[in-house]
């Protein structure tokens, strides 16, 4: 029985065949590692609107009249080239929280009524962003609500219902236009 034995150009073939497929491999690393990160962004995103209605409806449930006038009724508007500076965020809206009041500039009007930044940051005392979004809240009427089988008619004003809408746009670190957006919507009833 004589001995198989490889030549240097079935070597040469089988390193170039490896080569392909391992670059093959390692160029679905940045594309697996940034959907990961979409991920994550998106799930603070959910959870940030979480935090941001229950604190609206906390503050509602006291003070419904306070709460619920400051909120603007159209959404307001965003320069699509202007972005912000979560390193100014300085004043959270709820205690040791991570939703700011922030005025941006590049809004129409610019103002901090249904603005508001959200900052999630890693580490104790640190300021390195893990995610750093803004939300667009503003209002409008609660309508088609079913009483004893049938519509109100009328719907009722600001002073018994408010639907509240939630855009949360990420990173702020980009222009309002190149962000990923979500929208949230949360119907609020005043009891009192």
């Amino acid at each position: 029985m004589k001995l198989q034995k490889f030549n240097l150009i079935e070597i040469a073939l089988a390193i170039g065949i490896l080569a392909v497929g391992m670059t093959s491999i390692v160029t679905l690393f940045p594309l697996g590692l940034n959907e990961v990160n979409n991920a994550i962004r998106e799930n603070y995103s959910s959870e940030a609107s979480v935090s941001m209605m229950a604190l609206i409806q906390t503050q509602a449930y006291s003070d419904w009249n306070g709460t619920i006038s400051l909120i603007p009724t159209e959404k307001p508007v965003i320069d699509s080239a202007g972005n912000l500076n979560p390193g100014d965020w300085i004043t959270p809206a709820e205690e040791n929280g991570n939703i700011y009041e922030i005025t941006d500039l590049n809004a129409t009007p610019s103002t901090t009524d249904g603005i508001f930044g959200i900052r999630v940051t890693t580490g104790s005392g640190t300021n390195t962003n893990e995610f750093a979004g803004e939300a667009l809240m503003w209002k409008s009427l609660v309508e088609d609500i079913m009483v004893n089988g049938s519509f109100m008619d009328p719907s009722p004003g600001f002073d018994e219902a408010a639907a509240l809408h939630l855009e949360i746009s990420w990173p702020v670190e980009k222009p309002y236009g190149q962000r990923e957006k979500k929208t949230y919507y949360l119907e609020l009833f005043n009891f009192n």
